[in-house]
């Protein structure tokens, strides 16, 4: 989602959205305060280096928490 959005400010929020959006849809409850801040940014620079497991793992977490 960070390379779709194309505008440099809201990409985080914008796929912050679409997570829960997603998450719902498919029948998990989701809390985006389930996230914590510090690892879903950093998450974020790992996905653009094609790093996709540490936001694999926020994901993981803030779902375990329901």
């Amino acid at each position: 989602m960070n390379y779709v959005h194309p505008f440099r400010e809201g990409n985080g929020r914008t796929q912050l959205q679409y997570l829960k959006q997603l998450a719902v849809h498919a029948g998990h409850p989701f809390d985006l305060k389930d996230l914590d801040p510090k690892r879903w940014h950093d998450a974020s620079i790992s996905a653009h280096n094609a790093d996709y497991e540490p936001m694999a793992r926020c994901i993981a977490r803030a779902l375990a928490r329901k």
